[in-house]
């Protein structure tokens, strides 16, 4: 079967407020699961640099950009909040880059195949460049998880429902098989991406990312300045067929 994913990724770390260092960044990344060509679920996250990732200047500057990602770092934390807990705060001494896996699912008729193991791969190997030293994935099961039957309707159908604790351990046994290790006091697990079977990403990100010079301002969706097709406007690019069109209000 193939499986393949459709990306969408989007600066998060960009604002009057926002000023990261040269180099540290933050990237929401969202991807539609494809399994020989139909959709079979969604994978999402995201991707963090910061030369020190557990200080109090990544945490304003890059953590902070998001409430779900700030509850992270939260999370992540020693109770002391002297630096993460382990094992992340060793694997992130080398390298400090952070790759996140926040959410997993496919649908129920597309599980018990392994496919699950082969998106979470092509998801690590796609955006762990040579900084990457963490990927951390959530380990509370989806159906678990506060709102999932609103947001995850189809993806949560036929999950085991046998309460929190006993689902959440056969979630992280299922987990530790893929080569992860839990961040113990959280619902996180850890790995390196050569512990996963992934070697580094050298050829940079799988997709255009969205900010605020190449998203176009009526669709919101990502312009290939290079290509041509769109123009400047007083509110910022637009496509040009965004322009044309009578349904946008704004006055081009």
């Amino acid at each position: 079967m193939k499986v393949e994913l459709r990306w969408k990724a989007s600066r998060l770390d960009e604002g009057e407020e926002v000023s990261p260092p040269a180099g540290d960044g933050l990237i929401e990344i969202d991807a539609l699961i494809l399994i020989d060509g139909t959709e079979a679920g969604t994978v999402d996250g995201f991707y963090l640099l910061a030369r020190d990732p557990a200080s109090h200047s990544a945490y304003f500057e890059l953590w902070d950009m998001e409430q779900w990602i700030c509850d992270i770092y939260g999370e992540l934390m020693q109770p002391d909040r002297k630096g993460f807990r382990e094992p992340l705060g060793r694997l992130l001494k080398p390298f400090p880059g952070i790759l996140c896996i926040r959410h997993l699912a496919l649908d129920p008729e597309f599980r018990g195949r392994g496919l699950g193991r082969e998106v979470m791969r092509l998801f690590v190997a796609a955006w762990a460049d040579a900084q990457v030293g963490a990927v951390i994935l959530n380990s509370q099961p989806l159906q678990h998880r506060n709102g999932a039957y609103d947001l995850y309707d189809n993806e949560i159908r036929e999950l085991p429902c046998d309460g929190p604790e006993e689902d959440g351990k056969r979630l992280a046994k299922h987990l530790r098989n893929w080569g992860f290790h839990l961040i113990a006091g959280t619902r996180w697990m850890a790995a390196t991406p050569q512990g996963l079977g992934v070697e580094e990403n050298d050829s940079g990100p799988p997709v255009l990312i969205q900010d605020a010079t190449n998203t176009c301002v009526l669709c919101s969706g990502v312009i290939d300045l290079a290509a041509g097709e769109w123009q400047e406007s007083d509110y910022g690019p637009v496509h040009d067929r965004c322009a044309e069109s009578e349904e946008n209000d704004l006055p081009f």
